[in-house]
């Protein structure tokens, strides 16, 4: 997987946090540039095997930063992390009434985790991270991540009204 390739995945990521192409791609280029600077300055070069993650945490950092920004100039809006996976439902032509509706249930579900726990939730569902990479981005220990997907999980679905496994 190529930089540029990493890059595509964590445009969609991002574009999903912001809902807005023009800040995203300011985002992604930053990103990049800071990877870029990273490189060449040959000090705190980034593994090979931890450049996903690493392109990942940055991307979001720079959103939440972004947000932060927003929230002092009061433009911002609450709850754009809960908008953000709103917006992750599926509206394909084969997507059935009953299904979106289960959907819609299961992100209202979703929105009473605490917000570590919704992020960690879409990073491993929607980006398929590993949990080493969901590690990297939430910088938190590797346990801690299976700790909170394994809570952020049984408490959905219980929610949900679904047997445990």
């Amino acid at each position: 997987m190529t930089i540029f390739d990493i890059l595509n995945q964590v445009q969609n990521y991002v574009l999903r946090l912001t809902q807005n192409p023009s800040v995203a791609e300011d985002i992604l280029q930053e990103t990049y540039l800071r990877w870029l600077t990273n490189q060449k300055s040959g000090k705190n070069t980034v593994p090979a095997e931890k450049i996903r993650a690493w392109i990942y945490r940055t991307a979001r950092n720079l959103a939440m930063d972004y947000f932060r920004q927003k929230k002092k100039s009061k433009d911002g809006e609450a709850g754009w992390f809960e908008r953000a996976l709103a917006r992750g439902i599926a509206d394909g032509p084969e997507t059935t009434v009953e299904r979106k509706e289960e959907m819609e249930h299961l992100l209202k579900q979703l929105e009473r985790l605490p917000a570590k726990h919704q992020e960690a939730v879409r990073l491993k569902f929607q980006e398929r991270l590993s949990y080493d990479e969901i590690a990297e981005v939430l910088g938190e220990p590797r346990t801690t991540v299976a700790w909170i997907l394994h809570e952020a999980v049984c408490k959905l679905r219980q929610a949900m009204g679904v047997n445990p496994v």
